[in-house]
């Protein structure tokens, strides 16, 4: 079957990483069900700005508050733009943030408002994950044509093999969810340890 696609994906023009990136932990932490596509939407062009008041805040100092947590600027106006809704509606997706514990709003000065962003919170260790996909990055290039995959593996070192499918048990790396609960357990284990020193 043919298609009529202008621009195909192909192994010759793969996306090259420019997303918007949504936390799967709005989508697995049962915390967040209530929130719309739209508000993830919104968070995550949050948090690309926040990224930026960050690196810029490394380097000068600047979009620090006086208790030296970063912060970003970010209008309405600028975000019903991005998202093509009302200005109302973006209204509406913040309050439904803010509520969800994802962001903090002050007024700076007479027409100005800071905009805290916090990072999703994990799932809790007993919840089944909706998308268990693991994070999977190569830089590494496709099989060329007229050589079997095989042959291609063969020249792969240990460290840069190709995942044999996409399963989510065939790769190395833990999604920012597991990554949490790891951390989670591994204080839990340290707090129960130093707990028991104490006795």
């Amino acid at each position: 079957m043919s298609t009529n696609l202008d621009n195909i994906m192909t192994a010759t023009n793969l996306p090259n990483g420019n997303y918007i990136p949504i936390d799967l932990n709005l989508i697995n932490n049962p915390q967040y069900k209530n929130l719309s596509i739209e508000a993830m939407m919104l968070h995550a062009l949050y948090t690309m700005r926040m990224t930026c008041s960050i690196y810029n805040s490394q380097k000068d100092g600047s979009w620090l508050d006086e208790a030296e947590h970063p912060y970003i600027y970010f209008s309405n106006e600028e975000a019903a733009k991005l998202l093509r809704v009302s200005e109302r509606k973006v209204t509406n997706l913040k309050n439904a943030l803010i509520e969800a514990g994802l962001i903090q709003i002050t007024r700076h000065g007479l027409k100005n408002y800071r905009i805290y962003v916090a990072n999703p919170k994990a799932p809790e260790a007993n919840v089944v994950v909706q998308l268990s996909f693991k994070n999977y990055t190569s830089t590494k290039a496709l099989v060329p044509v007229g050589k079997s995959v095989t042959e291609k593996t063969a020249e792969l070192s240990t460290v840069d093999r190709e995942a044999d499918s996409a399963a989510s048990n065939t790769h190395d790396l833990l999604t920012s969810t597991q990554k949490q609960l790891a951390k989670q357990n591994t204080n839990t284990t340290k707090a129960t340890g130093n707990a028991s020193k104490n006795l």
